[in-house]
């Protein structure tokens, strides 16, 4: 576990974006993010009551999480998106996976 590196990552919501649409908006970067290094898990989430909306990633290590924070997508794809967001870095613990899959899935698209 020690070589990997995670972060949460939080937007406030623009404008008065249903969950389902936050959801669909989701799903359109799974592709995208299946390309990026180093990625080895995203979770969005989404926070109504405080409107907010953002993802847990963890990376495979520090050094791909540094680079794709340092990114251009992540510098000036992601702020032009969405806004600039409030990141905190952890290192993870334990990680469970009670199933594996080799193509995007989530259980809100299926």
């Amino acid at each position: 576990m020690a070589d990997k590196a995670s972060m949460l990552v939080q937007f406030k919501i623009v404008g008065d974006r249903s969950v389902q649409e936050l959801r669909e908006n989701f799903d359109s970067t799974y592709e995208l993010l299946r390309k990026v290094k180093g990625i080895l898990f995203k979770n969005w989430w989404v926070n109504k009551k405080d409107n907010e909306w953002g993802a847990y990633y963890i990376f495979n290590t520090v050094q791909e999480r540094e680079e794709y924070l340092a990114s251009e997508f992540w510098q000036k794809t992601v702020p032009s998106l969405y806004g600039v967001p409030k990141v905190t870095c952890y290192e993870p613990g334990p990680i469970i996976a009670m199933n594996a899959y080799n193509k995007p899935k989530s259980w809100l698209s299926d």
